[in-house]
């Protein structure tokens, strides 16, 4: 792919960090290999083929994305004018070091991937995001984890029904009482007496998204509550644990789709009730009676 400088850029959190992201557009055909790193790219706009070693070919159209592989040249090849996308790069042996905490199999990713499940490709773009956000590298281990599972979700066995209502239970109640900042998965893990797989599994399958990814919603959604309360954005950020007031608005923009300072503006008839933000947003909606997922 060749970029269009204006439109790329290159996040690394440190020199010697596993994980970068690059975004941009493409305007024609590229060839590129990433020298012992994986590449999980997502198309965010337009459409191209993806041609792995001259022999894996898939089309991709926005919203699909792939897993590239450490060895072999991937050449895409666009189908629209241009491609908009993300390519969060990792270091084999953080891949590696993923795959033994999860227990997952040593062939997980030997030849390239096509990406079309919706909570996959959404792994991926906040992934991207939380690299860009600079983080920290336990919470980029742990969305990189949380990644992998994602992706091998359909190879894996399901949890137990049963079973993943009561994990989830245990660890929503845990996650409900501290808003104050992120939880880990080892806490998790530790907290419910499973491991960081099954507990992702559990959560995917009940609520159809990740652990950390349930949170940080549970978060925004407690700090939109402040700022219905009268607190400023930067205070309902600093209690609900977000390292900074821009941290806060990146995130409250991605998960709401809107400006909050232009949210804090309004008045209160202006602003949607609970109700209509669970179906605005398609969130996760608990009550008195359990858990509902409203479609958007």
């Amino acid at each position: 792919m060749t970029f269009l400088r204006p439109t790329f850029s290159r996040t690394r959190p440190h020199p010697d960090s596993p994980f970068e992201v690059l975004r941009g557009v493409s305007v024609e055909e590229r060839e590129r290999a990433f020298s012992g790193r994986y590449g999980f790219a997502l198309v965010t706009q337009g459409a191209a083929r993806l041609t792995s070693d001259g022999r894996t070919a898939f089309d991709l159209q926005a919203g699909q994305g792939a897993v590239l592989g450490i060895s072999g040249r991937h050449v895409s090849e666009n189908l629209t004018q241009c491609v908009d996308f993300v390519v969060v790069l990792v270091d084999a042996a953080a891949v590696e070091a993923a795959r033994r905490r999860l227990d997952l199999p040593r062939d997980l990713f030997v030849h390239t991937m096509k990406v079309e499940d919706r909570r996959a490709t959404q792994a991926i773009a906040t992934l991207a995001d939380i690299i860009e956000d600079i983080a920290g590298e336990e919470v980029f281990a742990d969305r990189l984890d949380e990644l992998l599972v994602t992706l091998v979700s359909s190879r894996v066995a399901p949890v137990d029904a049963g079973h993943a209502a009561d994990f989830v239970d245990a660890a929503d109640f845990y996650l409900r009482s501290h808003l104050d900042g992120p939880v880990g998965l080892e806490t998790l893990e530790s907290l419910v007496d499973i491991d960081r797989l099954t507990l992702t599994r559990a959560f995917l399958d009940h609520l159809g998204e990740t652990p950390l990814s349930y949170h940080l919603g549970l978060r925004l959604e407690e700090a939109r509550r402040q700022i219905d309360r009268g607190s400023a954005p930067q205070v309902a950020a600093h209690r609900t644990g977000f390292r900074s007031a821009g941290d806060f608005t990146r995130q409250f923009r991605r998960r709401y789709g809107f400006d909050v300072g232009r949210y804090a503006a309004h008045a209160d008839d202006a602003r949607p009730t609970a109700a209509e933000r669970v179906v605005r947003s398609g969130r996760i909606w608990r009550s008195a009676s359990g858990t509902a997922r409203v479609p958007a």
